[in-house]
């Protein structure tokens, strides 16, 4: 894994809000409470997105909070105001007492706060780190501990001024105000010392999190669907401008390679050849496919299935892609997606794919069937309650496009619209041959420092392409599709194989039933359609329901017109010869 960029460099933007606070703290023992801690977080946000955080000693957190460099002017550690009161002592709210808890989760938010977030739901606190927000609890702790070593080195030097302003008191006045600032730090001061206990540092933590300047929400982050987060910078994906990182735009999640919009790779280009035989119309779909992927928009509500034999290169073509948009994808099993009894209540499996752009699922066990409710809830812009083991539940919209890849086809039951038109099949037809496998290419495709900047670049020129003309799916995708819902339809066999379709033909509906069931146990079928699902697939081919007199019978019976029975001798049916499906 790359290292990310550190943020050790000095802010070159304006000041921070709690650095305003401690400035106008300067006359005022107890500064007065901000008017809107929404304000406060956003003018906290506004600061330079490269100063480090800041320690009490004069140094500072790079960006990976494992090593020290020397902060810059912006730490004031020990800085005083005119009546030589330390800031750290300072930074409280009105109301606040400075021997609390309270006190020292307001100190710990002010003087570190831009660089941390509190998001309960996904993991607790997250560091800023010069390119995005990443969950690290250790950090947190650290700047607890460092907080309370501030305190204490301020609280030190108050009590030091306040004893030499007795020493110069000029009158009785004057030397008893020194004396009762000399009480005040030193009641601090021991304050201080209580604090750097466990019990103080997790009291200090607990409330801390609970400010608003630091709380955050999954949604918060990685909200906006047009923003990349790059190595080399934030990737507008509708301009294609490449911009600073910035603390503001709450980014979370980074692919590892850097845009080069001319980036190229030309055993990139004779994969896709090999893989398509050369149909540049499918290899423009893979690219627009692709680069709409590349977004967090869900204007589609599709789902990409990729099928084919092996060795026809669609696990690599996936993996390739799952590797270059790093953080933004996530590998899941299958089972995630299939239809299955517990799957009831907040899941772990879907938590983790909030605030995705690709999931992908590589190889499905023949005879899988698809939970079509749960694909229909996950690529309709539906809003999905999801929780992670041990903590709480929360709801996110689903950014994410979903590939599958397998060799045999997962079956799909349900025969609505809703659900086979998310359905996109994508036929990987052609073997790669022997000879032209080769494990250095595949090596170098799946290698993001190799391939990665090459592969990023074509997928934001398909971004671009789908913009202009959107995914334009080739008929040979449609006709794949097509073929795939004929072979999910759960009657087309037992109509082939008992019924004939045609305007002449009649069958009562219960000798249908029937015949329908005595085929399912014949074919080993143990689930047959109910009655109500029965009937949909029944008129689907066309036939009517209606009333009939039949022989034998002294009252009409209920009968579908258009369809019959293939046997012969049956009075209760007119046979009308094999019309075909």
């Amino acid at each position: 894994m790359h290292a990310e960029p550190t943020s050790a460099q000095p802010s070159t933007a304006g000041p921070e809000r709690h650095h305003d606070d401690e400035t106008r703290a300067a006359n005022d023992v107890e500064p007065s409470e901000p008017s809107d801690h929404g304000d406060a977080k956003a003018d906290a946000d506004q600061a330079g997105d490269d100063e480090p955080i800041s320690r009490g000693d004069g140094l500072c957190l790079d960006a990976c909070g494992t090593s020290m460099v020397p902060a810059g002017a912006s730490a004031g550690h020990g800085a005083a105001n005119g009546n030589g009161a330390p800031h750290a002592i300072l930074t409280l709210r009105q109301g606040t007492a400075p021997d609390s808890d309270l006190a020292n989760a307001e100190r710990l938010v002010a003087l570190y706060g831009r660089d941390l977030r509190h998001v309960e739901a996904l993991g607790g606190w997250h560091r800023w780190t010069g390119s995005r927000w990443c969950c690290d609890r250790s950090t947190a702790a650290e700047v607890a501990k460092e907080t309370t070593r501030r305190l204490l080195t301020d609280a030190r030097l108050a009590m030091s001024e306040a004893a030499e302003r007795v020493k110069r008191a000029h009158d009785d006045d004057e030397a008893a105000k020194a004396k009762a600032q000399h009480k005040e730090a030193t009641a601090l001061f021991n304050w201080a010392k209580r604090s750097q206990s466990a019990r103080g540092i997790d009291a200090m933590l607990r409330l801390a999190e609970t400010e608003p300047i630091v709380r955050a929400e999954p949604g918060d982050f990685d909200a906006d669907p047009w923003l990349l987060n790059c190595r080399n910078g934030v990737l507008d994906l509708r301009t294609g401008e490449l911009r600073d990182h910035d603390r503001r735009d709450m980014m979370r999640r980074i692919v590892p390679v850097a845009f080069e919009p001319d980036a190229e790779l030309p055993i990139w280009d004779r994969f896709l050849a090999d893989v398509t035989g050369n149909d540049e119309e499918m290899i423009g779909f893979l690219r627009r496919a692709t680069g709409y992927t590349l977004t967090g928009d869900v204007r589609h509500e599709v789902l990409f299935f990729v099928h084919g034999p092996p060795a026809s290169g669609k696990s690599t073509f996936l993996e390739a892609l799952k590797i270059t948009m790093g953080e933004y994808a996530a590998k899941a099993d299958f089972e995630t997606f299939i239809a299955r009894r517990d799957a009831g209540g907040p899941r772990n499996d879907i938590a983790r794919l909030a605030g995705a752009r690709l999931v992908l699922s590589i190889e499905v066990d023949e005879g899988k069937r698809l939970a079509e409710g749960l694909v229909k809830q996950l690529t309709g812009g539906d809003t999905v309650t999801a929780r992670f083991l041990y903590r709480e539940s929360f709801e996110f919209k689903p950014a994410f496009k979903l590939w599958l890849a397998a060799n045999d086809a997962p079956r799909v039951r349900d025969d609505d619209a809703a659900i086979w038109r998310r359905i996109l099949r994508i036929p990987f037809e052609h073997t790669v041959p022997k000879e032209k496998r080769d494990p250095q290419v595949k090596a170098a495709l799946l290698d993001p420092a190799v391939g990665g900047p090459a592969i990023l670049a074509w997928a934001v020129r398909g971004c671009r392409e789908w913009l202009e003309r959107g995914l334009d799916v080739p008929a040979s995708i449609t006709r794949a599709t097509e073929a795939y819902r004929a072979e999910n339809d759960p009657l087309r066999d037992f109509i082939h194989d008992r019924c004939v379709v045609a305007e002449e033909a009649w069958v009562e509906k219960a000798a249908l039933r029937r015949e329908y069931e005595r085929w399912c146990q014949d074919n080993g079928n143990k689930y047959p359609l109910g009655s109500k699902r029965f009937a949909v697939r029944i008129r689907n081919v066309g036939a009517s329901e209606s009333t009939k007199r039949v022989p034998g019978h002294r009252t009409p019976r209920d009968v579908w017109l258009g369809i019959g029975l293939r046997h012969q001798g049956d009075d209760r049916q007119q046979e009308a010869g094999d019309a075909g499906l």
